[in-house]
């Protein structure tokens, strides 16, 4: 009796090992930085990540109200920002993104706008305010920027829609509505644009990717609730790179994604943890410099780590 309840013990460490530890050599961590603070450097609950040309990395530090600037070794070389509802105040900016010539979009959560500034940090515009109706959010959580310039944002709740701007804020169009067909969302909680200027929008709630074509029509989708490959729990976060390949922050599992653009399954990487190359659940955005460097932000570990893919 005793030696089957050692085999049946073994059996669920076992099988709680193929759950987490989900590492296919995929890509291999190069470092990290952060910690919770507020000093240069550290952060509170960051939710944000984008990439600029020279490969500086921006983060949004979200419960510090600020938006910090690291070269690609994660050397601290700027911050702004405070909290209020001022110009380049913040109240919890999460999403970030970056447009070719080098202007910074930030979602100001809780101010229910978009902020645009310079890559120095300095104010350019605002546009945005409380309501549903068309330039307005009840909860701007994530952007994405087309190679136009187009700036498109994720109303996450409630609202679940994608509303499209110009780069001064001008609204141009609506893409979707709140529910679970194609073309519709629940729980969005990112989105990314290839270079052929389709969306790819990740749904938390759903568990899948969708991918639609520039004028927000529905081309296809791929996921399903579980840990299998090409499965997912709780995904917050998506990117792409050069080659148009996707990936997926699939948080519940505790792992990184990575498809083709039509949604057939590459690999992945990561593992539940505190240490190099593991995950919480607080995986929250995502960022790729060109195909060489993939940035991951964590929101419970509250550091910022990158990868490289493995030769």
């Amino acid at each position: 009796m005793l030696k089957k309840s050692f085999l049946f013990i073994l059996l669920i460490i076992t099988s709680l090992s193929v759950t987490y530890s989900q590492d296919d050599g995929l890509y291999v961590f190069v470092t990290l930085w952060g910690g919770e603070g507020k000093r240069p450097g550290q952060f509170r609950l960051p939710q944000g990540i984008t990439i600029d040309s020279s490969e500086n990395v921006y983060v949004s530090d979200t419960w510090n109200n600020r938006i910090q600037k690291f070269d690609s070794s994660g050397k601290f070389l700027n911050e702004w920002g405070s909290t209020g509802s001022g110009d380049g105040q913040f109240k919890k900016p999460c999403g970030l993104a970056m447009d070719r010539e080098g202007f910074l979009y930030v979602a100001d959560r809780d101010n229910y706008r978009i902020q645009k500034f310079t890559s120095s940090g300095a104010f350019v515009t605002k546009w945005g305010s409380f309501g549903r109706k068309n330039g307005q959010f009840d909860f701007p959580y994530c952007l994405s920027v087309d190679s136009e310039g187009y700036v498109y944002v994720v109303n996450t709740y409630n609202n679940d829609s994608i509303q499209k701007f110009s780069s001064s804020g001008i609204f141009t169009a609506r893409i979707g509505s709140r529910g679970t067909g194609d073309g519709q969302f629940t729980g969005s909680f990112g989105i990314t644009l290839d270079s052929k200027g389709y969306i790819y929008i990740v749904e938390k709630d759903n568990h899948r990717v969708q991918k639609l074509d520039k004028d927000g029509k529905f081309v296809t989708k791929w996921g399903s609730y579980g840990s299998d490959d090409g499965q997912f729990i709780s995904p917050r976060g998506i990117s792409t790179d050069t080659s148009g390949n996707i990936y997926v922050l699939d948080n519940g599992n505790y792992r990184i994604e990575k498809f083709t653009d039509e949604g057939k399954f590459i690999g992945k990487w990561g593992k539940i943890g505190s240490g190099q190359g593991e995950f919480q659940a607080g995986m929250i955005g995502i960022a790729i410099f060109s195909d060489t460097s993939v940035y991951i932000v964590e929101y419970e570990n509250e550091r910022v780590q990158k990868f490289i893919p493995k030769k």
